[in-house]
Formats: structure tokens, sequence, C-alpha cells
């Protein structure tokens, strides 16, 4: 499961937001020891103690960072879920809405407390109703999926709205583009669809890059095709990781009907893909495109594969690809 956001967010904001070296600061220009001291005084003033005095003594805005401090075992603080939750617990009692997010959370996720649905969906309203994005995003979500209330699209579509009308709410415009494509909820409509995914793509959704590529292929009511926009959106996907984008840029090379057919591109992109997953399909598209090139083509395709399976497959790829190995071989 991936960490939530948020919380790696405001740990970060944790650790730098109350002092921070002066501009430009670095140990070559104040010296290694007078860098060490400023770093040492960050250190100990953002200390998960020193927060917990600071919040006996009535500062209680202090209760978020120290059940940030706990969750993550930050700030020299031991890793404790259950600490955490009671000091998300006291926050969230001041009316916090990034607390409210972070019970919901481990409630929905049971993470140092028992999974209830029921009660994560409570926090995440809370959330919601103070105008929390993300809270309005993960409401959303309850009512899509049906968790702990009705599945009701409508109702998932009107709040991942109010969540997209915030800045940077990348997911939440996605989610919302991919309605307005099926007309989950809404009534379909590709143009806001199209508004809505260009949203996402902007925050840095690359998934986003999949589905305005297929509304430009097709050309649906309202969004004229255009074969060479379909395959830019592709490449900027591919180019950012996501490996459907991979998939379907590889198939267009090959079957050549967004652009000129290249057995050399397709291979490439195969050979990316295929170093990041476990596809038998994606091996087997490989060798069918083999058998097409020259011998000097393949030469060509194969180094073109090379330097991109260096350039765009890393390390924390090849494990995620030898652990869903394992997973398969169970």
């Amino acid at each position: 499961m991936k960490t939530n956001s948020s919380i790696l967010i405001a740990a970060a904001c944790l650790l730098a937001a109350p002092f921070s070296l002066p501009p430009g600061a670095s140990a070559q220009r104040l010296g290694e020891q007078e860098y060490k001291a400023h770093a040492a005084e960050i250190e100990k003033k953002n200390h998960y103690e020193v927060k917990i005095a600071e919040y006996e003594k009535g500062d209680h805005t202090q209760a978020y960072s120290v059940g940030i401090a706990y969750f993550h075992g930050f700030s020299g603080a031991p890793q404790d879920y259950k600490k955490a939750g009671e000091w998300f617990l006291k926050s969230a009692e001041k009316g916090n809405p990034l607390a409210y997010i972070q019970l919901g959370d481990m409630l929905n996720y049971g993470k140092g407390m028992t999974v209830n649905e029921a009660a994560a969906y409570k926090w995440y309203r809370k959330a919601a109703e103070k105008g929390n994005a993300e809270g309005q995003e993960k409401l959303g979500d309850m009512y899509y999926y049906g968790k702990t209330v009705k599945k009701d699209y409508a109702a998932a579509a009107k709040w991942y709205g109010l969540a997209a009308a915030q800045p940077g709410s990348s997911d939440a415009n996605y989610k919302l583009g991919l309605m307005y494509m099926s007309g989950e909820g809404v009534k379909q409509d590709y143009p806001t669809a199209l508004k809505h995914l260009l949203k996402a793509d902007e925050s840095g959704n690359d998934s986003a890059c999949v589905f305005i590529a297929s509304i430009f292929s097709s050309g649906k009511e309202g969004v004229t095709r255009d074969p060479a926009k379909a395959v830019e959106w592709l490449s900027k996907g591919a180019t950012a990781g996501n490996t459907l984008a991979m998939n379907n840029l590889a198939e267009a090379y090959a079957a050549g009907d967004l652009v000129e057919r290249d057995y050399t591109e397709a291979y490439r992109w195969l050979a990316v893909l295929t170093a990041k997953s476990n596809e038998v399909t994606t091996e087997n598209l490989m060798a069918s495109i083999s058998k097409k090139m020259s011998q000097s083509e393949m030469a060509s395709a194969r180094a073109k594969a090379a330097e991109s399976v260096k350039k765009y497959v890393t390390e924390e790829d090849r494990e995620n690809k030898e652990y869903m190995k394992t997973l398969k071989g169970r």
C-alpha cells in the first residue's frame, strides 16, 4: 500500500518549517562545524519531546506534528501507530482536518487500528465538509466503491468535483474525467472529460495521458479525431514511466494505425515494458515483431531498447518485477 501523500508532505513540513538554514547555506560556505551546529539546532528544536512539551504548555497545534512523528518514527520518536492515533485524535478534537484524514486512513486500512470503514467514512466526511480536498476525494471513493455506504456514482462525482476544483487535485480530476468518459453518475461528456484529464496531467498524473490519447485516437462526440495528438500523449505517458502508455504506444507503432509503422520503436517500448513487468503477452508480441525485421533493423532495435531500458527502468522496477514473480509462483 502506498504511503498517504499528505502524511509525507506534512512530515516534510514538520522537519523543515520551524527553523531553516540561512539562504544558500552549505557545508562549504558555512564551514563544516557551523553547518553541523545549524543542523543539530534544527534537529533539537524539531524533536518530538520538544513538541510534546510545547503542546503541554498550551500550543495544541503541535498535536498533529507529534502524531506524524510517531506514525513514521520521525524526529526522534519511535514508530508507534497507537500513540500516533492518540495524538491525531487530540488534533482532531481541535478541528484539524488533516488529523481527520489520518484517522480516517488508519481506520480504513487498519494501520494501528482495527479496520472500521464506517468510522473512516465519518472522519473523511468531517474533512470534506471543512473543504479539505483530500477528504472530499476520499469521500468520493467511499461512494464510488460502496464502502460502508450504498454505491452512489452521482454522490461520488459530486465530491470528486468539489476536490477537483481545488489546486493540485490530480487524482480527483483524473477520477472525474473517467466518470465523464463512461457516463457514470454524470451525463457522458467527452469535452468535459478531456478538460479534467488535462488538469490531472498538469498536476502530475501520468495515467491521464492514456485516456487523453484514447479520446484523440478515435475521436469522440465534441472532440475531433487527431492521431498525432494521440501518439503525442502516449509518448508523454510512456516517458513518464506509465506502463499502459508504453503498451499502447508499442501497439500503435506495430499496427501503424495512429502513426507510421515502426517496428524498431514498437520493439523498444516493449523491451522497456518487459523489463518492468511479467506480462507474457508483451514477450510474445516482441517475438512476433522480431520476425518482421531484417538483421540490421533488429540490431538497431536492440541497441535502442538497451538504451531505453537503462533510461526508464529503475532498480525499484526490477525489485517489483521479482516480487510479482514470487506472488505468481505461490
